[in-house]
């Protein structure tokens, strides 16, 4: 008996108890057993499929539309016949290779069929939500994941979300915390990479205008895919991107949850420079920055303010440990 570490889709289709899992007549240990083996999800969940929609809908689909694309599927796996050293022979057997292929071939010709004939037929159409400077936005999506928006944030989601994956796309930060699904995987997807996840909870920071996006795990398990590679997560792992040098690293945190506390209201500095404490304050107070002194550039801070505390409060407290002088005109501020 073939290992199921090893199963491709057909050998998922063909054994009985996972058929039975399918159909929803029986859990058996399959549930277990892809919560271990994430990577096998994604197979698990196109055989699904095919299991409870392809096999039980075909009135869906002409019946001289299935026989005129089987005609071609034949001619074009050479079934009935192939040429072997100039002589004409009847195929009794095909291996088992050029079964699986033929199958994968039909369950994906079926599907443009299914999906031109009405089944997926409808138009696609989007929910996007923003969460402007100076708020926090919190949503719960179609599938219960809870999603908390930073400010200046945008999320868009499609209206087939939760029918075969659970794709989103970000611009900004946002902390998810993710509904578990055997087989819809949940998927972030930001302009560099894209988070791949079964149920977790975790935060991504991707802003387009900055230079460093960050994606950091409290629960669970995530896979990141870049451009260059992919990366697991483990708790309290952190995926660190320098988007103009295109390198990453992997960076392992003891206080995770310092990177989310923004969803509490809270804003925690962890030796950062000084544009990166001004893009912050942006976010969270509505205003424009403009550093003037050379010096503070270089500049690194530690510490932690709440959103609701006073633009002056906080420039308060940075004068205290660096000396500064601060102007501000309409909507920005000029640091000197």
């Amino acid at each position: 008996m073939k290992k199921r570490d090893n199963y491709k889709f057909d050998d998922f289709i063909t054994d009985d108890s996972f058929t039975k899992f399918a159909k929803g007549k029986s859990s058996s240990d399959w549930e277990q057993w892809l919560r271990e083996n994430p990577d096998k999800s994604e197979t698990a969940q196109a055989a699904k499929l095919f299991i409870s929609n392809f096999r039980f809908k075909k009135k869906r689909v002409a019946p001289k539309k299935v026989s005129s694309e089987w005609l071609k599927l034949s001619e074009r796996l050479a079934l009935d016949k192939q040429n072997i050293n100039g002589r004409l022979r009847t195929v009794t057997q095909m291996k088992s290779w050029r079964l699986a292929a033929s199958l994968a071939l039909l369950v994906s010709l079926l599907g443009g069929l299914l999906y031109s004939g009405g089944l997926f037929s409808e138009s696609e159409t989007y929910t996007i939500i923003e969460a402007p400077y100076g708020q926090i936005k919190r949503i719960t999506l179609p599938d219960s994941t809870l999603v908390v928006l930073n400010s200046g944030t945008r999320l868009k989601y499609g209206s087939r979300f939760n029918k075969w994956k659970r794709n989103v796309v970000l611009s900004g930060e946002a902390y998810f915390d993710v509904s578990h699904s055997t087989f819809k995987t949940f998927e972030v997807q930001t302009s560099n990479n894209t988070v791949r996840v079964l149920g977790t909870a975790f935060n991504v920071m991707a802003y387009t205008n900055e230079n460093t996006h960050k994606i950091t795990l409290e629960r669970g398990s995530v896979q990141v895919l870049g451009q260059v590679g992919s990366e697991q997560l483990k708790p309290k792992q952190a995926y660190v991107l320098q988007r103009t040098e295109n390198l990453h690293k992997v960076v392992d945190y003891n206080d995770i949850a310092v990177f989310s506390a923004w969803r509490t209201g809270m804003v925690v500095l962890r030796n950062q420079s000084c544009m990166e404490l001004t893009q912050k304050l942006e976010r969270s107070h509505k205003m424009h920055f403009k550093v003037e002194n050379e010096e503070l550039k270089t500049t690194r801070y530690s510490g932690a303010f709440r959103t609701k505390d006073p633009i002056t409060k906080i420039l308060k407290v940075i004068n205290a440990t660096t000396p500064i002088n601060y102007k501000v005109v309409g909507d920005t501020m000029f640091i000197r």
